[in-house]
């Protein structure tokens, strides 16, 4: 697969049904905001004739961006690198990390 970057028309390879396009984290998390903006914005739309269809539209983008929930991030101690809440490794420092306690179930 070859990602279409503007400009560079020689690099037009376009995605086959099955194949996947890797999303940044960062990019990932904006996107997340953007559906959430979105989807308020279809909630307190008025517009009765258009509605129905742009709301089928949008579930079938966010089905078929399958992003899921934003992950849960930490801190390392030793450097203050951001990492997955889980890690037990720093990913920039190597540093090992103390699991986190895990808050009771209501």
């Amino acid at each position: 697969m070859t990602i279409f970057i503007p400009g560079e028309e020689a690099q037009k390879d376009y995605l086959m049904p099955g194949e996947m396009v890797l999303i940044r984290d960062d990019a990932r998390s904006r996107l997340r905001k953007l559906l959430a903006l979105m989807q308020e914005q279809l909630a307190a739309s008025t517009d009765s004739v258009g509605r129905p269809g742009l709301q089928r539209s949008f579930e079938a983008v966010v089905t078929e961006l399958d992003l899921g929930p934003e992950p849960k991030l930490r801190s390392c101690t030793f450097c203050g690198a951001v990492g997955m809440r889980d890690a037990t490794l720093c990913s920039v420092c190597w540093s090992k990390l103390a699991p986190l306690s895990v808050a009771p179930a209501p």
